[in-house]
């Protein structure tokens, strides 16, 4: 009892340090992704305040720099304007100066009364007078264009003067904009900062509490949690194992469910085969039998037709039935042998219609010889046709019915299928 008190302490024991051991190891290793999240958060604010500080420099550089541009760029179109404007005051002051010496000399040569009587119709002094006048209105249209060119020229200028307050009245906007959103992702940075440490702190603060709830439960509950899923593994591990026999059972039932069905097709095929062969039969067979009951009608009709003629038929006493043969009345059985083979090699039918009145009855499978309508008794008359199949029946000593007992071994039977 003892030992196994001992084994079982040292077990405790040993289990006891594999869970501290374990617990250290987590603990570890939370610290270190925690730490390492930490460290990548800190990585990227740091990125993301270098690329907007970045950002914003190169904004305000391009800023910068448009502006540099304009100003250079109005600045040299303010120079060209005023040179241009200048010459343009120039050439219109020398035009200007150069028609009023034109206008002046003009006055005081119609003033002065130079000009006499006889030279006012004087053809050259008219072109002079007319190239003068010619001169003084090119002189006033390019005075009025250039006065226009000047009033275009000062509009300008002024709408550059315009645009220009307008693009340095953008830039000190764009300029505030930047600085608002300096301070604003500065502000955003410090919210980040706090954010960071809140979640550093409370972190940390589960990671002490979930440290002292495992240090407060024990090895022994640990060991009992460990046992606790290693059962669930093999359980599931147990109904993995039944689900994949179910699996495969229904795998094994689709296939032969598959085999199944393609026999059933192949029996349904074969089935539908041996029913359209039956049927073909069939038909074959209804008609066989349609122009074998034709026949038999026919052949009825002729015998009732023939028994009624031979009902109705004289007979004169000892004189044959219908008529005589050839060789006068039979009176042996050779002879009626001979007449019935003479007749059926002619004609069966034939040689039965003329053959069957002299064949009145049947006593004990023998047929005697009708003479006159009448019965003989005379026994040198019977004939024994079993070997023919025929049988008779006589009512009032006259003969009603024959019957083929045997159809298919004569002739004559071949011609009396059946009937009666």
């Amino acid at each position: 009892v003892a030992m196994l008190t001992q084994q079982s302490a040292e077990k405790l024991r040993s289990i006891r340090a594999e869970a501290a051991h374990a617990m250290e190891v987590r603990h570890m290793e939370e610290t270190i992704h925690h730490e390492s999240a930490l460290n990548q958060l800190r990585e990227d604010l740091r990125s993301v305040k270098r690329a907007h500080v970045e950002d914003v420099q190169l904004l305000a550089g391009e800023s910068r720099k448009d502006i540099a541009t304009m100003e250079s760029v109005y600045e040299a179109r303010d120079e060209q304007s005023a040179q241009e404007l200048a010459s343009s005051r120039a050439e219109v002051l020398m035009m200007s100066a150069e028609l009023e010496r034109t206008n002046t000399a003009l006055h005081e040569i119609q003033a002065a009364g130079l000009v006499r009587s006889e030279c006012e119709n004087c053809p050259v002094l008219q072109e002079e007078i007319q190239v003068l006048q010619r001169r003084i209105r090119a002189l006033e249209t390019t005075v009025s264009n250039e006065v226009n060119r000047t009033e275009g020229l000062e509009a300008s200028l002024a709408e550059a003067g315009n645009s220009l307050r307008v693009s340095e009245q953008c830039t000190r906007k764009a300029v505030e904009q930047l600085d608002h959103e300096r301070v604003q992702f500065q502000l955003a940075l410090l919210e980040q900062q706090k954010s960071r440490f809140d979640l550093e702190r409370t972190t940390e603060d589960r990671v002490r509490a979930m440290i002292t709830e495992r240090e407060s439960k024990g090895a022994e509950e640990v060991l009992l949690e460990r046992t606790r899923v290693e059962a669930e593994r093999g359980q599931l591990t147990l109904e993995r194992a039944a689900n994949e026999e179910v699996l495969a059972r229904i795998s094994e039932g689709l296939a032969n469910q598959d085999a199944n069905m393609r026999l059933l097709e192949g029996a349904e095929e074969q089935l539908r085969s041996d029913r359209e062969n039956h049927e073909a039969m069939l038909a074959q067979a209804y008609a066989q039998l349609g122009r074998q009951q034709t026949n038999l009608e026919i052949e009825k009709r002729n015998a009732t037709l023939k028994s009624q003629a031979e009902r109705i038929r004289p007979s004169p006493i000892l004189t044959p039935y219908v008529r005589a043969s050839k060789t006068g009345p039979l009176d042996t059985p050779r002879q009626i042998k001979e007449i019935l083979a003479d007749k059926q090699a002619k004609d069966p039918a034939e040689g039965l219609a003329e053959t069957l009145p002299m064949i009145p009855t049947d006593l004990e499978n023998t047929i005697k010889v009708a003479m006159g309508g009448f019965l003989d008794d005379t026994e040198d008359h019977h004939l024994d046709l079993r070997e023919e199949g025929v049988t008779m029946e006589v009512e009032g000593g006259r003969l009603e019915t024959l019957t083929l007992l045997n159809p298919p071994r004569t002739r004559l039977g071949d011609l009396w299928l059946g009937r009666q």
